[in-house]
């Protein structure tokens, strides 16, 4: 880290930008254990929802996408939705399911930065225990009510702030 970083936190989440310029958001809790919508989302599943995903990674590089908004389930063919993100390094911690969003752009991150996405909402498929997915929203309200997706701040004593001192990209 540079001599001159003064770290404080305006926010509950940390960001790193990496040697690519992409952004990451760390630690960034995504689904909840427990009884939703008539399903019942037990240890078991989420272990193995948790396994799919990493061997997903693992196996061929895919990441569940970062979009705003949810996909409209009555669409027979959905519309295409830009990625702004994607869920990385997926796992499990306590009765959360966790991920890094990471492959952010300067230009997206300044959307998380300035809290116009606050909020996020898996998109799944229970039967299979797949995250297909993870909506961004801000006025829709989110399934689960997770604190706001804010963004803890470094600032240089030079006065200028950035969300973190740039580190590899490993992605």
């Amino acid at each position: 880290m540079a001599d001159n970083l003064v770290q404080f936190s305006v926010g509950e989440y940390q960001a790193s930008q990496g040697t690519n310029g992409k952004w990451t958001i760390a630690n960034v809790p995504v689904f909840k254990k427990g009884h939703h919508k008539g399903v019942e989302y037990s240890d078991d599943w989420i272990n193995t929802t948790v396994t799919n995903s990493q061997a997903l990674q693992a196996d061929s590089g895919y990441l569940s996408p970062v979009f705003v908004g949810h996909t409209d389930p009555k669409e027979k063919v959905p519309t295409e939705k830009p990625v702004i993100g994607l869920m990385s390094n997926v796992r499990r911690e306590g009765d959360d399911i966790i991920s890094d969003l990471t492959n952010i752009t300067d230009e997206n991150f300044k959307d998380f930065k300035d809290g116009v996405f606050p909020y996020r909402s898996p998109e799944l498929i229970p039967a299979t225990h797949s995250i297909t997915g993870l909506a961004v929203t801000g006025s829709t309200r989110p399934f689960f009510k997770y604190p706001p997706l804010n963004i803890a701040f470094n600032q240089f004593a030079d006065g200028t702030d950035n969300a973190a001192v740039v580190v590899p990209y490993d992605e």
